[in-house]
């Protein structure tokens, strides 16, 4: 079969046509390629997102189980001072220094370290110290 210029336009013709859609081709995956990429890295719902989502979730469960904790123990302190003489007693004692009549309160002071040495040998506090 021998051929003719006509048959070398039209094979050359299709030869483009075949590129032009392996081209196409090309670009329509490199699209959904970058499509893809942006939706799972750079979107709203990406995965960087959700991973933040899950670490600040985290951190607000930790937080509300602490709140919850202080929220008990101030209830148990709530409802002792309701119902616990004894509770409110040593609390007075403790927090407020109140004294039941015909007590005595000692007061200890605490006292630095560099005059503690001379308090203990007899010295005055403030003296120089032999050496």
């Amino acid at each position: 079969m021998k051929r003719t210029p006509l048959r070398l336009r039209y094979l050359r013709f299709d030869l483009r046509s075949h590129l032009a859609r392996r081209q196409l081709a090309q670009f329509t995956l490199l699209g959904a390629g970058l499509w893809v990429l942006h939706t799972f890295l750079l979107g709203d719902h990406s995965i960087i997102a959700l991973q933040k989502l899950r670490s600040e979730r985290q951190e607000l469960t930790t937080s509300l189980l602490a709140t919850q904790t202080t929220i008990d123990s101030l209830q148990t302190i709530a409802g002792r001072l309701e119902n616990d003489p004894v509770f409110i007693e040593r609390l007075a004692r403790e927090e407020y220094l109140m004294l039941r009549p015909g007590e005595r309160q000692y007061l200890f002071v605490p006292v630095p370290e560099s005059e503690r040495d001379a308090i203990l040998s007899g010295a005055e506090p403030g003296a120089a110290t032999p050496e």
